[in-house]
């Protein structure tokens, strides 16, 4: 038997049999994954899932298999498509469990509540599985700390924003008696939000720049261009142009261009400047392309609020009956979404804006 890290720096060592026919499906998937790697705007040919799940069924091959979809869900994530990963995950929990391995579980098991948060399962749905998982005896702090923070925001989308804040705090202070600093840095995109959605935008400023300070402290880019860009839309709202376009110029030098998350995000709040400015033509091509990399994810939140930044470039171009039609789009995507609190103003914007 030969011994081979699956997932370096998190998880042991696992002993594989018949590691010769195991390893030639896991070059398969592996090439799959570089391709999305080196064009992540580019379609992948994703059947190749279903040799690996051939070969590696033929062995009995669990933790394999567990792999194999694990890998599958972060191609979907590259993509920002939630669903099919959600999907990934759920194939690559059964094999996990399948097979007893509890770390994979675990990982999984986190993994899965941000892919429903941020995918097209409805709010509530994504709230009763987290509140499924954290029922479960694991005896994991940081899973539950995790699930904590999806939970929390979740339920800031339905306006449950006093549980949301009880499971934060409680998410937060789990990490910190930990030791943890970057978990909890992380997880102000959580808190951030919750407050966002709750209007209290001083609170949503504050927890979202402490998670700047600290991601930049430790050069954690990946997720800094994330939390910068809403720390930004957050400023936008307060009025604070200048601070909001530096905050949106941090989250640009960070992300990826394939980061369709950070950039929806940025690419909005940078259109609504350009606006203020009396750039509009500039600024209506920009929150059009942005709509246009919203819509290619199945991030229904992202949807909506795309569709709310070109609504507000429209609207300061004198432009109201085309503001209204993107905003009565972004009302459809919030309620399939179920994020009450954002459809709920929409709505309340369609009410009150000029016939």
């Amino acid at each position: 038997m030969t011994r081979v890290a699956v997932f370096p720096g998190s998880f042991d060592p696992i002993t594989y049999g018949h590691l010769d026919v195991i390893g030639r499906a896991a070059s398969v998937f592996e090439r799959v994954v570089v391709a999305v790697l080196v064009n992540p705007r580019k379609s992948p040919v994703l059947r190749e899932e279903d040799r690996i799940e051939a070969i590696r069924e033929a062995v009995g091959d669990d933790v394999g298999l567990a792999r194999a979809w694990l890998r599958l869900s972060d191609v979907h994530w590259l993509a920002s498509h939630w669903g099919p990963r959600t999907d990934a995950l759920e194939k690559a929990l059964i094999y996990a469990r399948r097979a007893g391995h509890k770390r994979y579980e675990r990982w999984i098991l986190g993994t899965l509540a941000t892919s429903l948060l941020f995918g097209p399962t409805p709010m509530e749905k994504a709230i009763e599985r987290c509140e499924e998982t954290l029922a479960l005896d694991e005896n994991d702090p940081v899973l539950e700390a995790r699930v904590l923070n999806v939970v929390a925001a979740a339920k800031g989308a339905v306006g449950r924003f006093d549980e949301g804040r009880e499971d934060y705090r409680r998410g937060r202070a789990i990490l910190e008696d930990l030791g943890h600093r970057l978990l909890p840095a992380l997880g102000t995109l959580a808190g951030g939000s919750l407050e966002l959605y709750a209007g209290n935008l001083d609170a949503a400023e504050a927890e979202l720049r402490w998670g700047c300070d600290s991601l930049e402290e430790v050069g954690e880019k990946a997720s800094l261009s994330t939390v910068a860009a809403l720390l930004g839309r957050v400023l936008y709202a307060q009025g604070r142009y200048e601070d909001a376009e530096r905050y949106v110029d941090l989250s640009d030098s960070a992300a990826q261009r394939e980061d369709a998350f950070s950039q929806a995000i940025l690419g909005g709040t940078r259109a609504k400047i350009l606006a203020r400015r009396g750039s509009l033509e500039e600024a209506e091509a920009l929150a059009r392309e942005t709509v246009t990399v919203a819509e290619q994810t199945d991030a229904l939140e992202m949807h909506g609020d795309a569709l709310m930044d070109l609504a507000e470039v429209l609207r300061l171009a004198d432009r109201s009956d085309e503001a209204a039609a993107a905003v009565t789009e972004a009302v459809a995507r919030y309620a399939r979404k179920g994020h009450e609190v954002s459809r709920a103003r929409a709505e309340a914007w369609l009410q009150t804006a000029p016939s």
